[in-house]
């Protein structure tokens, strides 16, 4: 008896720690718009940008990202994200330069995968993505961030 009780109670806890969500509502997410821009470090014409996201709802996240271009010009990113479909894999919508009224702004649709870095801490993460513009071209990118 007692070990079935063990048992049970060992199931009952795996179920309901595998259950949480790792996207959790109320999550904030603060990052890099793009790192593959990183290598350009002491380059002159290195692009910055810094995101910062929201989960409003359990797996679905909602974020925003600033770049700069090295001269001054700011584009401003948005973009929805919904991690539900497969363990850790995410797909997107973006709309690039959604400040612009000339037209400019353009939606790109994106797929890529949620990795923690475990061996220093689970609020660290990398998400390696490739996204599709309206004309089918393909970029790939890599964020780095916290999870708070």
């Amino acid at each position: 008896m007692k070990k079935l009780f063990t048992l049970c109670a060992s199931a009952l806890l795996a179920f309901t720690l595998s259950a949480q969500s790792e996207h959790a509502k109320g999550s904030i997410y603060l990052g890099t718009g793009d790192a593959t821009n990183l290598t350009n470090l002491f380059h002159t014409d290195m692009d910055i940008a810094a995101t910062i996201g929201y989960a409003v709802q359990d797996d679905w996240v909602v974020s925003g990202t600033v770049s700069n271009d090295g001269e001054g010009n700011n584009t401003f990113d948005m973009e929805v994200r919904y991690y539900g479909l497969l363990d850790g894999f995410g797909v997107s919508v973006i709309m690039n330069d959604a400040t612009e009224t000339n037209g400019d702004r353009d939606m790109h649709f994106g797929v890529g995968k949620y990795l923690t870095v475990g061996s220093i801490s689970d609020r660290l993460f990398c998400y390696p993505n490739i996204t599709m513009d309206g004309d089918q071209n393909m970029t790939s990118g890599i964020q780095f961030g916290f999870r708070f």
